[in-house]
């Protein structure tokens, strides 16, 4: 995510139909790309299992739209293999030339469903700033009916689309970012500044408009076609399904959030204990994963930044523990080789 111009005084949430659901800039996806790029050298360093199995997101735009960049990136680095090892390409089978990894959607790697989230977007100044003014405007002082937004005063599982409605609206920000980084300005480099904030008024500067529409699944132009889309639309049952009705002024608890992650990954350690498999969720969650899988306190390793990457490795389906082996690394950050994106669904 990027804040550039929630900096200069602009500020997209007020005029936003899912204003807890901002997208990643074009900077972000090019960090989710080369993190993608990088697994086949974690991998090796590790140890790994070869190739990734699985891939598993939050539901919000901003997750889905990473992994969708891990997975391009992370077989645009198989690609890049075929092409300089001719002796392995010749045996290696067409399944494994053309990894098609998908998406899956899952509940219980979404965000902190704490206050702090919810102030990001729900009040009438919200501006996407985590906590947003927790101090300067004390929750006993807010006026439901007056202050916060409708959505915030329902149960929280109902902000989240469909899959087929997360896959349409992935494809319409691809298919604007497509046109943002293809386009050329008076020198002939690309337009690819565009920021979540001014969104709106990027979209109506390339003549780009969103379907509202885009969680109806009654109509057939509604309907997305796994071919057209890197989300897993056969995967619509969750194993975490949010069920506690989280709302304004009934908040997720701390415990609540670590007990859902560390459940989904002990239950995806059991259900592929010998593969490879990437999940993806937010900083607040990743970070307590780690005092949850390992008993130790977040701060020994700070708190998860932007696309960093942690590598945690068990030999029993995780019934012994977990070891971490990579905690928040953003090495790939600093690879200055790290190729474009290529905009493919």
């Amino acid at each position: 995510l990027d804040y550039v111009c929630r900096s200069a005084g602009k500020n997209w949430i007020p005029t936003s139909s899912q204003p807890w659901n901002p997208p990643l800039t074009v900077h972000g996806l090019q960090q989710a790309h080369s993190l993608g790029e990088k697994l086949h050298e974690h991998i090796q360093t590790f140890d790994l299992p070869q190739d990734i199995s699985h891939v598993y997101s939050s539901p919000l735009l901003r997750c889905v739209q990473t992994s969708a960049e891990i997975v391009r990136g992370y077989e645009k680095g198989l690609t890049k293999e075929d092409t300089t090892r001719d002796e392995e390409k010749e045996t290696m089978s067409d399944s494994k030339r053309n990894i098609t990894t998908k998406v899956k959607v899952e509940h219980g790697l979404v965000e902190s469903m704490n206050e702090d989230w919810f102030r990001s977007w729900c009040l009438k100044a919200s501006d996407s700033t985590w906590g947003f003014k927790k101090k300067q405007i004390p929750i006993e002082t807010i006026d439901e009916e007056l202050d916060v937004h409708p959505k915030a005063k329902e149960p929280v599982q109902n902000l989240f689309q469909s899959v087929n409605g997360i896959a349409k609206l992935h494809r319409q920000h691809n298919d604007l970012f497509e046109k943002i980084m293809t386009a050329k300005n008076g020198d002939g480099i690309p337009s690819s500044s565009c920021t979540s904030s001014c969104l709106e008024d990027v979209a109506k500067a390339y003549e780009f408009e969103f379907d509202e529409s885009a969680d109806d699944t009654t109509s057939n132009n509604s309907i997305i076609h796994q071919d057209h889309t890197v989300v897993d639309l056969s995967y619509t049952q969750p194993f975490h399904t949010i069920e506690n009705n989280y709302q304004w002024n009934s908040f997720e608890t701390r415990t609540d959030q670590c007990n859902r992650m560390a459940n989904l990954v002990q239950k995806l350690a059991q259900d592929y204990p010998d593969q490879t498999v990437v999940v993806v969720s937010h900083g607040g969650p990743v970070t307590h994963l780690f005092e949850c899988l390992t008993d130790k306190t977040w701060k020994e390793h700070g708190m998860s930044k932007y696309t960093c990457c942690s590598i945690y490795v068990h030999e029993d389906g995780g019934k012994s523990g977990f070891q971490n082996v990579l905690v928040n690394d953003t090495s790939h950050l600093e690879d200055k080789s790290a190729g474009a994106i290529e905009y493919v669904t």
